[in-house]
């Protein structure tokens, strides 16, 4: 590994569990195998886009995040950058295996991974199963309560 610039979305020592919702994203420089360059900037208040431009800007050719939603990771791959999935992992450790360049893809995009919800799961009523849901169209109550 020659110079590699990496993204990660910041969730307090954690990577973020969804890129989209980061409050702070963190930049990192390797070169031969050393960070030789660490920023940490805002995303509060950005919307994708903005937040798309910011890591294009910054030069990242990686992101390392949770999750991305699909027209987001398409954006992001349209720049040239690759996107390798971890979740809940320590930063400072993600950082001393990409300084080892021990890093692989944990999940191949397309494909859902374990425990992941369906595109019309709600996790709302999952996790409040006392919420409802109701109907846009007929104003019906969609929980059967």
């Amino acid at each position: 590994m020659d110079k590699l610039k990496v993204a990660i979305p910041v969730f307090g020592p954690h990577v973020s569990p969804r890129c989209d919702c980061a409050q702070e994203m963190l930049f990192l420089e390797f070169e031969n195998g050393e960070v030789v360059s660490r920023r940490t900037a805002s995303m509060e208040g950005m919307n994708s886009l903005q937040r798309i431009r910011a890591i294009a800007a910054s030069g990242a050719t990686l992101l390392v995040c949770g999750a991305v939603p699909g027209f987001m990771r398409r954006m992001i791959e349209a720049q040239g950058m690759q996107i390798i999935y971890v979740e809940g992992r320590e930063i400072e450790a993600l950082v001393e295996r990409l300084k080892q360049g021990k890093f692989s893809i944990d999940v191949q995009h397309g494909r859902r991974r374990r425990g992941m919800r369906r595109r019309n799961e709600s996790p709302w009523l999952d996790l409040h199963p006392s919420a409802k849901s109701i109907d846009s169209e007929t104003g019906n109550d969609k929980t059967g309560t």
